[in-house]
């Protein structure tokens, strides 16, 4: 059994605040499937029976190796389909009979109620465009039946099944998930998780940082400018079609690292928080970090030894120098007051929700793809 730092075993969740919002944090260290709502479907089943278990919840971070981070709208969407299918089980009880459909009905077309059971309780959780699909199939699969039966008692059974399909169907085309994506359905297959991909787009960063830092560009951002502060770190700036500020994109050193040094940096930083300054050396910050930065160095070295991996000179102070601003340090702000064309730095809240805001002697006021956590 894998448990986190929290001491959650591998699958279980815990629900934080920050900022007067709630977020669902999931410990997928350990789990057999990736821990990615959009890329698996054993994953966002898992998801949404949290959800259920949880419904009021504002944002989700999935945590393994490194945080994926759903932001509101995208826990928004997720909480319909929980909702919906406790609508479907709960309240029509939609899993264990069809309402208006008689149990001799019933009797004689148990793949019915099967096929019901299958899309409510299994596809919508997992691949809820996959049971729209389907339910668009059975219906019309159902039509062209109702035109070749000839008894009026079969007709009546035959049309009210198929009521409940086309009303199951309408309130799965109201959910944003579905209708977002309902003009690009045709040739959709099943398990195709491809169309999800463009749905979900989480915020990946390692697991040590505490700061928030959106990788991805923005769908239809413009180049405008790139530079680097130093040799791993990059700035590019971007015109963006929806927003009259510039977007300040900041791609620091801990985001190049590869997954063995960012567990590294994890554990080192988690042993690192349990030291506990003494008073005076909050007198002398400059001290206090050449302290830690060779504690950290030293210690990083001796982890990489024990995990059987080699790291030279300059990857151990390059290591130490991230731990040292993420645990005495101001995390990626250090980072953005290296760039010398920043004029001003602006933090608003509610903090966890709102980016960064820079003033930039090139490119006025921008906001950054960083978001600081409480």
């Amino acid at each position: 059994m894998v448990f986190s730092k929290r001491g959650l075993k591998s699958g279980d969740y815990e629900i934080l605040e920050e900022g007067g919002q709630q977020i669902l944090k999931v410990n997928y260290l350990g789990v057999s499937f990736p821990p990615s709502i959009e890329h698996s479907k054993l994953c966002m089943n898992d998801v949404v029976d949290k959800l259920i278990q949880a419904p009021s919840v504002n944002r989700i971070i999935l945590s393994a190796d490194r945080n994926y981070m759903y932001d509101e709208e995208q826990t928004q969407m997720l909480r319909a389909v929980a909702n919906i299918y406790v609508f479907f089980t709960r309240q029509k009880k939609i899993l264990s009979f069809l309402p208006g459909l008689s149990m001799d009905y019933l009797s004689r077309n148990p793949s019915k109620l099967a096929n019901v059971q299958y899309i409510i309780g299994n596809l919508l959780k997992s691949d809820p465009i996959g049971a729209y699909v389907e339910l668009k199939r059975m219906i019309r699969e159902q039509k062209i039946k109702l035109k070749r039966i000839r008894s009026n008692l079969d007709v009546k059974e035959e049309n009210n099944y198929l009521k409940l399909l086309v009303e199951t169907f309408e309130l799965l085309g109201k959910l944003k998930i579905i209708s977002i994506v309902k003009e690009d359905l045709d040739g959709y297959v099943l398990d195709d998780r491809s169309i999800y991909v463009n749905i979900f787009r989480p915020i990946i960063s390692p697991n040590f940082m505490l700061t928030r830092l959106m990788a991805q560009i923005p769908i239809g951002a413009y180049e405008l400018d790139s530079y680097n502060l130093d040799k791993e770190t990059n700035v590019s700036l971007f015109s963006l079609d929806n927003d009259v500020k510039n977007y300040y994109h900041l791609t620091p050193p801990e985001f190049n690292l590869d997954d063995d040094k960012i567990e590294l940096l994890d554990m080192a930083r988690n042993i690192l928080a349990e030291h506990k300054p003494e008073e005076k050396e909050f007198t002398d910050i400059e001290r206090m970090r050449t302290t830690f930065f060779n504690i950290g160095r030293d210690l990083l070295v001796e982890l990489a030894q024990h995990r059987g991996l080699d790291l030279d000179f300059d990857e151990a102070n390059g290591l130490a120098e991230i731990l040292v601003r993420y645990t005495v340090g101001f995390g990626l702000l250090e980072v953005l007051l290296k760039d010398e064309k920043i004029q001003d730095i602006v933090i608003n809240g509610p903090i966890g929700q709102t980016p960064i805001f820079i003033v930039h002697q090139d490119y006025d006021d921008c906001v950054t793809n960083i978001i600081p956590s409480a």
